[in-house]
């Protein structure tokens, strides 16, 4: 009754009296609770729903023994009194859960307003959004989903109401045959409602990443091109990608500047347009996309804190064609640490490096599914491939949760939910997959941001059984 999940001492009683017509002794009720109930639990789950029957049913077989050694005249009454106390606790819930049901009925009339209005929001943003210059679309794309998501959450909040009403009315056989066909209707009414904003939320997040797809790889191909200076720079020193972030920051800041950046590839005697770098600073203050090809001054220093460079320096590849991981450079020498499976996706430490015994190239990896690092091939003979460029953007195949926490593979604090053709940008470095027990169950996760509506969390690559 109080809507906590649980059947406390009172509701236990209630329980007793409306479906077994049995006044439970106290004695019985403490043996109840000591037997089945562990310490420090507020009551009877609604899963142990059967064993408190059990147990009921228990007393009432005792209760029923000491019936027949009443006297017949007291046995009578004692059983008209218990018929009346029956009669009068299934009225009084009767009447408390149509008045529940009354209640939630008015305040859903309040909820189907909010839910219009989120409706109309929806039409008016695909009703302007062709119209609408790149740059302003993402501020659109943002306006349009608050009163939807507003709305669904009040649908939420009305989802556990009425699961509430619900398991009430189960826990008494007479007002559940009564009121269930009203109740399944109202249950199935926000069911419907919140379906319907949970699609439309989708379509605006993937209608806006359709719209931002070009200035999404205009931004790639500029990180690109200014990563790979940055990456053949350093690697020419004979040191790792991993290392860019202390040498281009010499001074030790929290943050890096396009002054940083010009300054290291001078110092390597690496050319690139320093417009180029501006443009590569101002595009990740401006949600990692690149709306057109103008001009972008370069008087004015810019600057992004260590932990974005670090993530936009990093470069990853994907497996086209299984291929061993090795410890040494030379393919032939020591062995294999394990093969590389097509579809696997890699962190590059550093890039190619020709293996000196052999034409193919080999680049120094980090493999996201278990962190195994170690070299690999990346191209044999003419046309033959086993690595390909890229791997950073992931498209999501299946309904899957984005959360706030790493460990939270159930996503029990998710951020939102991934619409199946949405596109994530991978972060940061993935965790290995942890012990079992540690809490991610043998899942890869991963930090990505989703190119649709700018969203961050922690995701899975794929579930425990392997799937994508």
């Amino acid at each position: 009754e109080d809507g906590d999940g649980f059947l406390n001492r009172e509701e236990v009683l209630a329980y007793a009296k409306t479906e077994f017509n049995l006044d439970l002794p106290s004695e019985s009720l403490d043996r109840i609770f000591r037997q089945l109930v562990a310490p420090g639990v507020a009551g009877f789950e609604l899963a142990k729903l059967q064993q408190l029957r059990s147990a009921i049913g228990i007393a009432q077989h005792e209760a029923r023994g000491r019936l027949k050694r009443m006297p017949s005249d007291e046995r009578e009454t004692h059983m008209e009194a218990q018929k009346a106390a029956r009669e009068a606790v299934l009225a009084a819930k009767r009447k408390r859960s149509e008045a529940s049901m009354e209640d939630f009925a008015e305040e859903m009339k309040a909820v189907d307003k909010k839910v219009e209005e989120a409706e109309r929001s929806i039409a008016d943003f695909f009703g302007t959004a062709a119209e609408l210059q790149i740059s302003a679309l993402p501020e659109k794309a943002r306006e349009a989903v608050v009163p939807v998501r507003a709305a669904s959450d009040e649908l939420e909040r009305m989802q556990k109401r009425i699961r509430s009403i619900r398991l009430e009315a189960c826990l008494t056989r007479e007002v559940k045959e009564q009121l269930w066909p009203e109740i399944i209707q109202l249950s199935n009414g926000v069911v419907k409602r919140l379906a319907q904003l949970r699609q439309a939320d989708a379509a605006v997040i993937l209608a806006r990443q359709a719209a931002l797809s070009k200035a999404h790889e205009r931004f790639d191909a500029l990180r690109a091109e200014v990563v790979g200076k940055l990456r053949t720079c350093i690697e020419a020193t004979d040191r790792q990608a991993s290392e860019l972030v202390e040498a281009v920051c010499k001074d030790g800041l929290a943050t890096v500047s396009t002054a940083d950046v010009a300054s290291f590839l001078e110092e390597g005697k690496c050319e690139l347009e320093l417009e180029k770098i501006h443009q590569l600073f101002a595009a990740c203050a401006s949600g990692y996309i690149c709306v057109g090809d103008g001009e972008v001054p370069t008087d004015q220093v810019l600057t992004m804190s260590r932990e974005d460079f670090a993530r936009v320096v990093r470069v990853y590849s994907k497996v086209t064609k299984n291929v061993p991981l090795t410890g040494e450079l030379e393919a032939g020498r020591g062995e294999a640490l394990r093969e590389l499976t097509s579809g696997e996706l890699l962190e590059v430490l550093r890039g190619r490096v020709g293996e000196p015994s052999t034409d193919v190239s080999r680049v120094r990896v980090r493999a996201l599914k278990d962190g195994a690092v170690g070299w690999a091939t990346q191209g044999g003979g003419p046309g033959e491939a086993f690595l390909e460029p890229g791997g950073h953007v992931l498209r999501v195949e299946r309904p899957c949760p984005m959360s706030n926490d790493m460990e939270d593979v159930n996503s029990e604090k998710g951020t939102r939910a991934l619409s199946e053709g949405e596109l994530v940008e991978i972060l940061d470095e993935s965790r290995p997959q942890a012990e079992a027990g540690a809490g991610t169950g043998g899942v890869t996760r991963l930090h990505a941001r989703a190119r649709g509506d700018g969203a961050t969390g922690w995701l899975s690559l794929g579930d425990a059984l392997g799937a994508a």
